[in-house]
């Protein structure tokens, strides 16, 4: 019990750490080009054993643009594992994640879609703060310390990029938008 109490103790401290240094403008990027289609795809099938494990399906819908990011590969794919970590955490209901790429404009968009129970209105300004937990009751059932939104939220905004949110209806879109190079 102690030894597995002091591993999530250590991703607890880590997660703070990295997640400062982002705050702070400290952290150290290797930015280069990179497919977005490409990187999302490659995320997605390490993810196949957690779909498969918690009874879900992932359906990607990755379109024919060219999305090409000029970002730090590693970071990213940090981000996108918070992400698809949420969406099979909180919407092991509806069986289903989407993941949807498109071009916007100059942007590079990614949707990812869960299809559980949809997060209060009240909650969804706040769901990006750190340490911030929608569900205070079930909190460390799920795991977690409500610190791996506020992460993809501080990498996606160290490209200039967005990340927003909306839930109803039993459907939570979380949208990511990023410079798309081959548009500029």
């Amino acid at each position: 019990i102690a030894y597995e109490k002091s591993k999530s103790l250590n991703l607890l401290i880590n997660d703070l750490f990295e997640l400062t240094k982002m705050q702070n403008n400290t952290i150290k990027l290797d930015k280069n080009d990179i497919n977005l289609v490409e990187l999302l795809g490659q995320v997605v099938a390490y993810f196949e054993v957690q779909f498969k494990n918690s009874n879900m399906e992932s359906r990607v819908n990755f379109s024919d643009d060219k999305l090409i990011v000029n970002a730090d590969g590693g970071k990213l794919v940090r981000a996108f594992e918070n992400l698809l970590s949420n969406a099979i955490k909180y919407g092991e209901d509806g069986h289903y994640v989407d993941i949807v790429t498109k071009a916007e404009e100059e942007n590079a968009v990614v949707q990812i879609i869960n299809y559980g129970q949809s997060i209060p209105s009240v909650d969804l300004p706040y769901i990006f703060d750190r340490f911030y937990r929608v569900d205070k009751a079930r909190a460390r059932e799920k795991g977690g310390y409500g610190l791996g939104l506020s992460i993809a939220k501080s990498i996606v905004e160290k490209y200039k990029g967005k990340v927003g949110v909306t839930s109803e209806n039993n459907i939570t879109t979380f949208n990511i938008e990023l410079s798309n190079k081959e548009k500029e």
